[in-house]
């Protein structure tokens, strides 16, 4: 029903009422005298009719009225503002609240189940919180995107839960997780739960307070934007724009020895590699940076020869290591997403 409808549904009633006005009620009188004729109930037809009109009025108004508080200024349903998080305690009393990022609605729920905790029976229930666990849903509320990885872990390290190809609007994403070790510091847990899509890294920051024995008594939850940047906040100024329109997505201040260990470190040690690397050059505590970027990426080793084939594999994912001046520093990497975690320096390269 649209306001027109609405006008012309009180026109309605506003005429009924006024034609209250041409109803002739008999006086007490005249009713008095009149109690032995004959046509001694003819009087209750203009009172039925008068109680009839006024019956019928006020339901439609009481309708219309409750018509009127359904509807938002704007004429549509109305709803909770999105732009901020809004609580919503469901049935269970499960701690829960959204908040709008980037063309997706991400809610967050707490959960108390028993199976989570630092020694669980499965590693899928694995939490530094015994007894607690967080939901994570998300949809997209915008426009299409080819592909999206879901991401979950702390504000220094994420994984790749899941993937998703191609994502319409109204694709949706659920999982629960325990709290990560390292999300626990002194009275706070701080996690991350977000998406990697064609335009970069999207989510929110969930923040519960933890008591001092651990434990999670208060049922506090808040969120904040993730600023789609994994790692450390120094690291950011150094990276970004250093891969022109492809965005940051994660950014770590490292130093020479160590990024030196890390890339001499190699996974195939079998296979041509540099033993001493660049970085070694640099004095020891020398920062650099270390930069992850998304984006389309041409394959390494060219098209196919006559008449061969190549498997097809999205490089979607660079990393790169810049000084403190700038200077881009060999080795450099593209992979896929899946084969390129977004990790600080340590391990096999």
């Amino acid at each position: 029903m649209d306001e027109r409808e609405v006008e012309l549904a009180e026109s309605n009633v506003r005429h009924s009422l006024s034609s209250l006005d041409a109803v002739a009620v008999p006086s007490l009188a005249a009713i008095t005298g009149r109690r032995r004729a004959p046509r001694t109930w003819s009087f209750i037809a203009p009172l039925a009719t008068t109680t009839a009109v006024l019956v019928i009025a006020l339901a439609v108004g009481q309708g219309l009225v409750a018509f009127r508080s359904d509807r938002g200024p704007s004429g549509g349903a109305a709803s909770s503002p999105s732009a901020s998080p809004a609580a919503n305690d469901g049935a269970a009393g499960a701690p829960t609240r959204y908040l709008d990022v980037d063309g997706y609605r991400f809610t967050i729920t707490v959960l108390t189940d028993a199976r989570y905790g630092p020694n669980p029976t499965a590693a899928a229930y694995a939490s530094a919180v015994a007894g607690v666990a967080v939901r994570c849903d998300w949809v997209r509320t915008g426009a299409d995107v080819a592909k999206l990885d879901d991401l979950w872990g702390t504000v220094d390290a994420v994984a790749s839960t899941a993937q998703y190809a191609p994502v319409p609007s109204g694709t949706r994403g659920d999982r629960a997780n325990g709290i990560p070790a390292g999300a626990v510091r002194g009275s706070a847990a701080a996690m991350l739960c977000g998406v990697i899509d064609d335009a970069g890294s999207h989510g929110v920051v969930v923040y519960l307070t933890i008591a001092p024995d651990g434990t999670y008594p208060a049922r506090a939850l808040d969120l904040s934007r993730w600023s789609g940047i994994l790692g450390d906040v120094t690291a950011v100024a150094p990276c970004i724009g250093k891969q022109g329109t492809h965005p940051l997505i994660a950014a770590f201040v490292s130093t020479a020895a160590e990024v030196a260990d890390w890339v001499e470190n190699v996974h195939y040690p079998d296979l041509p590699h540099a033993t001493r690397s660049a970085f070694r050059s640099y004095p020891a505590s020398a920062p650099i940076y270390v930069c992850y970027f998304a984006g389309q990426y041409a394959p390494p080793n060219g098209p196919p020869g006559p008449g061969a084939t190549i498997e097809p594999i999205d490089y979607d994912r660079a990393l790169l290591f810049f000084d403190a001046n700038g200077t881009n520093l060999s080795p450099s990497k593209i992979a896929p997403s899946d084969r390129l975690p977004l990790i600080r320096p340590g391990g096999p390269f």
